[in-house]
């Protein structure tokens, strides 16, 4: 049995007082059952399970093949960045960011650079000049996911978004940005602290054009549903 420290993705319930928990770690993504969490236990903690809590925990080894195994260990860290509280919008944010990550993580990836990937962001959701933060990390996410944002030449040219690339010509599919879009898509390659900023019509192409690319590289893709209350809270906050 190995502690690792990782960070919970997703939260289903299970049985009458448990849980199963996706838990993120530099090693991969581990499952677990953690038992003991309805409201008359007192051995776990009331964060402990949330998702974008960052804990300690240790598995079971799997006692049959193919069956889930049980977290015997867990330990909420309540000095971590991650685990400090957070706005009713920066909560969203988290939900988010973990949401779009569990969604789009496949087969033969490099564990490691995503989870140090969402460990920073959430770390930076304290910050409360990072106002566009989710579309930032969804934007850079996709290199830690394979489908890298080629954006290193001059952005007066088409996005073809299928290939992910920049090109002079004119696209023959449908799946293309203008040069204007494409500047705009790659605004977002700037780091969290330089903070761009969007009109409300800006920020509604961004989205649409980031979850389009998405649907184009991660197969069976779909929109978290974390991100309808993540869009109706930011228009509060950021466009009145």
């Amino acid at each position: 049995m190995i502690k690792e420290i990782g960070i919970i993705l997703s939260r289903t319930p299970y049985g009458t007082d448990s849980v199963i928990l996706n838990i993120l770690s530099a090693s991969g993504i581990n499952s677990g059952i953690r038992k003991g969490v309805s409201q008359n236990k007192k051995n776990v903690h009331p964060a402990e399970t949330q998702v974008g809590a960052i804990v300690e925990y240790v598995l079971s080894p799997h006692s049959h093949s193919g069956t889930i195994p049980y977290i015997k260990e867990m330990t909420f860290l309540p000095t971590h960045p991650i685990n400090v509280p957070l706005s009713p919008l920066r909560g969203a944010q988290k939900l988010f960011m973990c949401d779009i990550t569990r969604v789009s993580i496949r087969g033969n990836i490099d564990d490691a650079p995503l989870y140090c990937l969402l460990e920073k962001y959430l770390s930076s959701l304290h910050d409360s000049q990072c106002d566009f933060l989710c579309m930032s990390y969804a934007y850079h996410l996709c290199e830690a996911l394979g489908f890298k944002v080629n954006d290193s030449a001059q952005s007066d040219m088409y996005f073809d978004m299928c290939e992910g690339i920049l090109t002079p010509t004119l696209p023959s599919h449908k799946y293309y940005l203008t040069p204007q879009n494409s500047r705009l898509f790659f605004s977002l390659g700037k780091t969290p602290e330089e903070n761009p900023t969007y009109t409300l019509s800006q920020w509604e192409k961004v989205w649409h054009i980031l979850m389009t690319y998405y649907s184009l590289h991660v197969t069976d893709f779909h929109i978290p549903r974390s991100l309808s209350y993540l869009k109706e809270i930011s228009r509060l906050e950021f466009f009145q």
